[in-house]
């Protein structure tokens, strides 16, 4: 479990522990189903459905990939992922496959340049294919990488420059993206009403344009700003807005 969703879990059932001390209502019931459905969305790809339209033959390989992208070990699998894709055809695979190693540099300390090393294969790839989405994915994983390095001018000159460019060329997950990662850089400087804001306008766009997959992902993030805040009212009242959502991707 990330320190993101261990700290959001443990700072609630203290709550509990403390103001509550009675039976759960149904807005709890809904919180916790909410915590544990994304909570288990955000750390591992699971081995099934195959969100990502990768050939299924090699899908198993990218979840091992992906599951191992903190370890030196993810490189080889998804480079060998790489080659299988390239050799039958499959643009999802292969683009993924290059994602691999962009997720492994972001997670190393004072790391730029390797993070501008992987990201100019994806992005060339993705671009080439017309695979816009994973083109914009590339640019949030480049901004939380500057974001997580306190490297906010250079995290919100890049969005900017980025999203500038989506709008010229009407790419709508490039617009959102900016909303999005906006909330990220504010949520981890500790500008929480102001990432509130940033993540609902987000979730207003994925409305708006048929996104509705990314809805929870914001949700939680809204709840976590509420969490810092000391805000459980609002925490709850989150999850209950959540609920539908989370009901929706589990269905």
């Amino acid at each position: 479990m990330s320190d993101f969703i261990f700290n959001f879990v443990l700072s609630f059932f203290i709550w509990i522990e403390n103001t509550m001390r009675k039976a759960f209502s149904l807005n709890l019931k809904r919180l916790l189903c909410v915590m544990l459905a994304v909570a288990g969305m955000a750390d591992s790809a699971y081995a099934q459905d195959n969100p990502q339209r990768i050939n299924d033959r090699y899908y198993p390989m990218y979840v091992r990939a992906y599951n191992l992208r903190k370890s030196p070990a993810c490189l080889p699998i998804a480079d060998s992922l790489r080659v299988a894709s390239v050799a039958s055809g499959d643009h999802y695979g292969e683009v993924y496959a290059l994602s691999i190693p962009l997720l492994y540099e972001s997670y190393l300390h004072d790391n730029l340049d390797g993070v501008n090393r992987a990201v100019k294969p994806l992005q060339e790839k993705a671009n080439e294919y017309g695979l816009k989405v994973l083109y914009y994915y590339s640019v949030s994983l480049k901004v939380a990488y500057l974001t997580r390095e306190r490297r906010y001018i250079e995290a919100f000159l890049y969005l900017n420059q980025q999203s500038e460019l989506a709008e010229k060329q009407g790419d709508i997950d490039g617009i959102l993206l900016k909303h999005r990662m906006l909330g990220v850089i504010q949520h981890f400087r500790g500008e929480l009403s102001q990432a509130v804001s940033c993540y609902r306008d987000a979730i207003e766009g994925y409305r708006k344009y048929g996104r509705p997959r990314y809805i929870s992902r914001e949700y939680l993030s809204i709840a976590d700003c509420y969490r810092m805040m000391g805000n459980y009212e609002q925490l709850l009242a989150t999850a209950d807005e959540a609920w539908q959502y989370c009901v929706m991707q589990s269905g």
